[in-house]
C-alpha cells in the first residue's frame, strides 16, 4: 500500500497534495489492514480549487522575492540572519541539541496535545531525517548555542515542511525567520521545486504558524475538499457522537475528548464538502 501511510491513528496519502489519490484501498477495505491499524482515513480532492473551503494546505509556490515583502518583515529577516548562523547539518551529529530544543518547546505545549517525547524517539527521528530529509539548524552568532532547527523533505516535485522548533527564549532573535528564509532560498530559488508545503490545516496543534508564513513569507492557502472514511469498528461511534459535538467541545480539557473533537470537526468539514459537490 505504497500510496498510504499511518499517522496519528489515521491513514493519509503519501502522494503530493496536487496529485490524485489512489482510492482503491478505501473501496476494497484493505486500508484498515495498514500497519498501525488506522481508525480513519483522510484525504483531499480538488486541490487549489477556485472556491474557499474550510480545509486547506499552506504553500509557497513562487520564488521568494525579498523586495516584495513589507519593510517590517524584511527587518525581522535581516535581524534573524545577523544574530543567527543557519546551516544544513546531519541530525545525528546534533541529536543532543535537537533533543534539548524539542524538550524546551514541548514543555510549553498544553497537556491536551503535548506529544510523547524521549531521547529514543528523537534518535529515531534523527536517523530518518538523515536518510531522506534536510535539516537546517540555527546557531547564535554570539554564543554558538543551537537556537532552533527545521526539517524539510523533498518529495518529487514539491518540498514538505515537516517540522520547525525554536524555544521561546530564542524567538526574539528572529531565528524562525532566518531558518525559513534559508529553506525558501534553497528549495524555491536555487532548486526550483514546484512548491514548499507546510501541510494541511491542523485541528490538533493550535498554533498561528501558518498565519505567520502567509504574512511574513507570502505563503498562501490552497483550498481543497476534505474526505473522510472510518474503520467499520469506529464508524458507528462517530455517527453517534456527531450530534453531540457542541457539548463535547466544552469538555476539551480532557486529552481524549480533545482528540475526538478534532476528528468530529474534520467530519463536519468533510460533510460540508460533500454537500457542496
Amino acid at each position: 500500500m505504497k500510496d498510504w501511510k499511518f499517522y496519528n491513528h489515521a491513514a493519509i496519502p503519501t502522494t503530493a497534495p496536487h496529485e490524485k489519490v489512489d482510492l482503491s484501498p478505501i473501496i476494497d477495505g484493505t486500508i484498515w489492514g495498514l500497519k498501525g491499524k488506522p481508525l480513519f482515513a483522510r484525504w483531499t480532492e480538488n486541490f487549489d480549487c477556485e472556491y474557499k473551503t474550510d480545509w486547506w494546505y499552506c504553500i509557497k509556490d513562487e520564488p521568494f522575492d525579498f523586495s516584495q515583502i513589507k519593510s517590517k518583515r524584511r527587518t525581522e529577516i535581516r535581524k534573524g540572519l545577523k544574530l543567527n548562523r543557519v546551516k544544513v547539518v546531519k541530525a545525528l551529529n546534533y541529536i543532543d541539541e535537537i533533543y534539548r530544543i524539542q524538550s524546551e518547546c514541548y514543555d510549553d505545549y498544553p497537556e491536551q496535545y503535548r506529544p510523547e517525547h524521549s531521547y529514543e524517539i528523537t534518535l529515531q527521528f534523527c536517523r530518518t531525517w538523515d536518510m531522506n530529509h534536510i535539516v537546517y539548524m540555527g546557531f547564535s552568532e554570539q554564543t554558538g548555542e543551537a537556537t532552533g532547527f527545521a526539517c524539510v523533505e523533498p518529495m518529487g516535485e514539491y518540498v514538505n515542511f515537516e517540522i520547525l522548533k525554536v524555544p521561546n527564549k530564542h524567538k526574539n532573535s528572529q531565528v524562525v525567520a532566518a531558518l525559513i528564509y534559508a529553506i525558501l532560498i534553497d528549495m524555491l530559488n536555487s532548486n526550483n521545486f514546484k512548491y514548499v508545503c507546510d501541510g494541511a490545516r491542523n485541528l490538533v496543534h493550535q498554533t498561528k504558524f501558518m498565519d505567520y508564513l502567509v504574512k511574513q513569507f507570502a505563503f498562501r492557502y490552497a483550498y481543497c475538499d476534505l474526505r473522510m472514511e472510518y474503520n467499520p469498528i469506529i464508524k458507528p461511534i462517530i455517527k453517534a457522537l456527531f450530534p453531540f459535538r457542541k457539548i463535547l467541545k466544552k469538555m476539551t480539557t480532557n486529552r481524549l475528548i480533545y482528540k475526538i473533537m478534532a476528528v468530529l470537526t474534520m467530519e463536519e468539514i468533510a460533510r460540508k464538502s460533500h454537500e457542496r459537490n
